[in-house]
């Protein structure tokens, strides 16, 4: 076994790249919500970046190494520490037989991400060992990790570790802004100040917040609800992470990467694939907003975005 789990945190669970291919089953992607700073965490442990990671929800945690590791931190920031010594995100370090990992709780940002050379290994369902809870699928029994657990590194042989340039570091924030395409009910069940709305208002991110989405409430409490122009209720239809859903009392619901698969809510909004990496940082009390984008805009972003972190890192893309 690689480590202990000596405290969880809030919640940390084991994710991967995630299943795909499986929607039209009812099965979502999951895997990790913020897929860079996964990325980038595999990366500095010379792993290939699919690798399974712990994905460490707002902090807390505390592992043991059961045998002499390397690892790195990556993601929201938080304060780390191995036996009383400061460690540096994104910066590869090693973990002696015995040794204690402690993370903060932080306030900026949702995800954090730590890695081990080599992976760590657990269930697999679909090709992939990504925890989905609501299923109790991947993982450890599909679940969130709990005081006690062991996990193993995998079987693959890492290369060695590799630097995390300043300039690839992604920064996280309190206010999110995040670029948008129409959604297919936009225009026919939308009013016109519920449409301007959305493009002016900002929300804040409500406690329920999690991986299966964020309900969004506007940060001026004084503001009514969106409205819409046809009630008429819609048939269920295809559900994809990074959906803003409004209901029909008018609250926006933004999809996450454990996401239904289907809904029968309007769908105003639909976040560029380019930045759906950002949504994984939506923390509870997160301020968010939305800024109309171009389809092509939002295709060359896509490209260019892949482009600049393929360099970096050997076969990744963002979900197109």
């Amino acid at each position: 076994m690689a480590i202990e789990i000596l405290n969880p945190g809030v919640m940390t669970t084991l994710q991967d790249v995630g299943r795909s291919g499986y929607r039209a089953l009812g099965i979502p992607q999951s895997g990790a919500a913020d897929r860079l700073s996964f990325a980038l965490a595999n990366h500095g442990v010379g792993n290939p970046w699919v690798a399974a990671a712990l994905e460490i929800n707002l902090g807390g945690l505390k592992v043991k190494a059961l045998k002499p590791i390397q690892m790195v931190l990556t993601g929201a920031p938080r304060f780390a520490e191995c036996n009383g010594q400061t460690i540096e995100q994104y910066k590869p370090f090693y973990m002696a037989e015995g040794d204690v990992l402690e993370i903060s709780i932080g306030h900026i940002g949702a995800r954090s991400y730590l890695a081990v050379a080599g992976g760590f290994q657990g269930q697999m369902f679909k090709g992939s060992c990504a925890t989905y809870l609501p299923a109790a699928v991947g993982g450890l029994t599909g679940r969130a990790l709990a005081a006690g657990d062991r996990i193993e590194s995998g079987d693959f042989t890492a290369t060695s570790p590799l630097p995390i340039p300043a300039a690839y570091r992604p920064l996280f924030a309190k206010n999110l802004v995040l670029r948008v395409q129409k959604g297919p009910e936009f225009d026919s069940h939308l009013c016109a100040d519920a449409q301007r709305r959305l493009f002016t208002d900002v929300f804040i991110a409500s406690p329920q917040t999690n991986r299966m989405g964020a309900v969004l409430s506007f940060a001026d409490m004084d503001r009514p609800p969106l409205t819409l122009s046809n009630k008429t209720p819609l048939t269920s239809s295809p559900l994809l992470p990074g959906t803003l859903q409004v209901t029909s009392n008018g609250t926006p619901i933004l999809s996450g990467i454990d996401s239904h698969c289907t809904g029968g809510y309007v769908r105003a909004l639909s976040v560029i694939p380019a930045d759906h990496w950002m949504m994984g940082q939506i923390a509870p009390g997160t301020r968010v907003s939305f800024r109309r984008e171009r389809t092509a805009a939002s295709e060359d972003t896509l490209r260019l975005r892949n482009h600049i972190y393929g360099q970096l890192i050997e076969g990744f893309h963002f979900d197109s």
